[in-house]
C-alpha cells in the first residue's frame, strides 16, 4: 500500500505582527519499499530565540533516523506496545546525540533549540505513535461500515496555560526512560486516514473542553481536556483531499489550496496567533509526497 502525505506549516497571525518566523516544521520519508511511511512534526517554543531552528532540525532526523532503524529490523511491525517502546527509546537515543552534535557543531545553547515532538510511523498494519510535549495526533479506522476518530496520544499540558515539556528536557536530564517526559502508543489495524498538528490547531480540530454548564467556573473546565478529534471538521477536510485526488487535480494546485487553507479556510483558522502545522495522511497512489513546509 502506497500513502499519500499532505501538510504544511503557516505562521501564525501574533508571529507575522511581531516579524517572527515561523517555528513550526514537518517532515515526512517512506521506507525503501514503501510499506511504512513516517511523518514528524515539531513546535518550536515562542520564547526561544533559536526553536525555530530546532523544530526543523529535528524533524528531518526523527524520520531520517526512524526509517533508518526500520529498515534494520527483521520485521516491519512491532510484536506488541512493549516491542514498540523498546524501538522508540533506540530511537530516541540516536535523535538526542544527533541532536545534541548539530548544537555543539553550529555552538548552539539547547534551551534556545526548544521544541516538541510527535512522530507517527503509519503501516497497513498498524500506527504507532511517539509525542513529547504538545499538539494533537489522530487515526481514522472504520468499523461495520463506519468511520471513527481516535486520539494516538496525550498532550502534555502543564498547571499553566501554553506550559508543556520539550524534547530538548531529553538532552538536559538524559533521562529517555523516564515516561514522564515522553509516551508512546501502539494502534493497530489499518488506517483510513491519520493526522498530525501542533497546538495552533486543536481549537478548531478537536474537542478539548466539555461543555460549561451554569455551576461551572472557568477554572473548573481548564482542568479538563477531552482529547477528543472533532470528526465534522476533520473529515470535511479529509474530503476534499480525497476529491482533489479523484479530480486529478496537479500536486502543484493541492499544495497551493493546502497552505491557503491553513492561513485562511476559516475564519477561526484565519484569526489563529499561533503558527499552525496540519498533516493528513491517506491511502492513495499519488505517488509523489507532498511536503508544503
Amino acid at each position: 500500500m502506497s500513502w499519500v502525505v499532505l501538510g504544511s506549516s503557516v505562521t501564525g497571525s501574533s508571529h507575522i505582527k511581531e516579524g517572527l518566523p515561523c517555528q513550526d516544521a514537518w517532515a515526512t520519508i517512506s521506507t525503501m519499499d514503501e510499506k511504512l511511511v513516517i511523518v514528524a512534526v515539531s513546535d518550536g517554543a515562542g520564547s526561544r530565540s533559536k526553536s525555530h531552528l530546532g523544530s526543523s532540525f529535528l524533524v528531518d532526523c526523527a524520520v531520517r533516523n526512524t526509517v533508518g532503524i526500520l529498515e534494520q529490523r527483521s520485521e516491519d511491525f512491532f510484536s506488541d506496545e512493549s516491542d514498540f517502546r523498546t524501538f522508540s527509546e533506540h530511537l530516541l537515543t540516536e535523535i538526542v546525540t544527533e541532536f545534541n552534535s548539530y548544537a555543539i557543531d553550529n555552538n548552539l545553547l539547547i534551551d534556545d533549540l526548544a521544541c516538541t515532538l510527535i512522530l507517527c510511523i503509519i503501516s497497513q498494519r498498524y500506527t504507532a505513535c511517539i509525542n513529547i510535549g504538545d499538539g494533537r495526533a489522530a487515526v481514522q479506522t472504520v468499523r461495520g461500515g463506519e468511520s471513527f476518530w481516535h486520539p494516538i496520544m496525550v498532550p502534555y499540558k502543564g498547571a499553566y496555560a501554553n506550559e508543556t515539556v520539550f524534547f530538548t528536557s531529553l538532552l538536559k536530564t538524559n533521562k529517555i526512560r523516564d515516561s514522564s517526559i515522553w509516551n508512546c502508543q501502539l494502534i493497530e489495524g489499518s488506517a483510513n486516514a491519520v493526522v498530525l498538528m501542533t497546538d495552533g490547531c486543536e481549537d478548531f480540530s478537536f474537542l478539548l473542553r466539555p461543555e460549561p454548564s451554569f455551576s461551572d467556573s472557568t477554572a473548573e473546565l481548564t482542568k479538563f481536556d477531552l482529547n477528543q478529534p472533532f470528526a465534522p471538521f476533520l473529515d470535511g477536510v479529509l474530503n476534499m483531499i480525497r476529491n482533489g485526488l479523484n479530480s486529478g487535480i496537479s500536486k502543484a494546485d493541492l499544495n497551493g489550496f493546502w497552505k491557503e487553507f491553513l492561513q485562511n479556510g476559516t475564519q477561526k483558522i484565519e484569526n489563529e496567533p499561533d503558527d499552525k502545522t496540519l498533516v493528513f495522511v491517506v491511502p492513495g497512489d499519488f505517488r509523489e509526497q507532498m511536503n508544503c513546509n
